[in-house]
């Protein structure tokens, strides 16, 4: 009978400690998000040598971010993108059929300061979009630090302007 009592009260040990480990992890994922925890603000003018890895819930790989040590200011950036933004048309049989999209793409500088890579991380939800920017980022001569990588969000909206 003491045998039988110390095996239930180790099982029922055992329950609660797996249990506490369980819900703990699930409170933790809920609770922080990778894209809430590392948030880096660069100051004007600040030097940057920074290298992210974070691995996505059911990824192998890790995606990785990795921004030039180069002098690079926040600011020049921003300039860089809304320089981008504002090139791109919007695709007038997309503006007749009244397609909206928001899409973005993360743009790798190379040497000679064309782009190196594209890899879309917000997918447009129409394929037009995407060839728009795409035919802009092609002739692009960007202002930037080789190796420099840069998130490029893109909002296509109708705007009426009776409105």
């Amino acid at each position: 009978m003491m045998i039988f009592l110390s095996y239930k009260r180790s099982l029922l040990i055992s329950i609660s400690i797996h249990l506490l480990i369980f819900f703990g992890y699930f409170f933790y994922q809920w609770k922080f998000h990778p894209s809430e925890i590392y948030k880096i603000a660069l100051e004007k003018g600040s030097s940057s040598s920074l290298q992210f890895h974070f691995r996505g819930k059911g990824d192998s790989k890790a995606n990785s971010v990795q921004s030039s040590s180069h002098q690079i200011g926040s600011e020049t950036i921003q300039n860089e993108i809304l320089r981008i933004q504002n090139a791109i048309p919007y695709p007038e049989s997309a503006l007749q059929r009244g397609l909206e999209s928001d899409c973005e793409w993360l743009v790798t500088v190379a040497e000679n300061g064309i782009h190196e890579n594209v890899e879309t991380t917000r997918k447009c939800r129409y394929e037009i979009f995407n060839s728009a920017f795409k035919k802009i980022v092609r002739e692009w001569k960007f202002q930037l630090p080789p190796g420099t990588i840069i998130r490029i969000p893109v909002s296509f909206r109708i705007v009426d302007k009776n409105e």
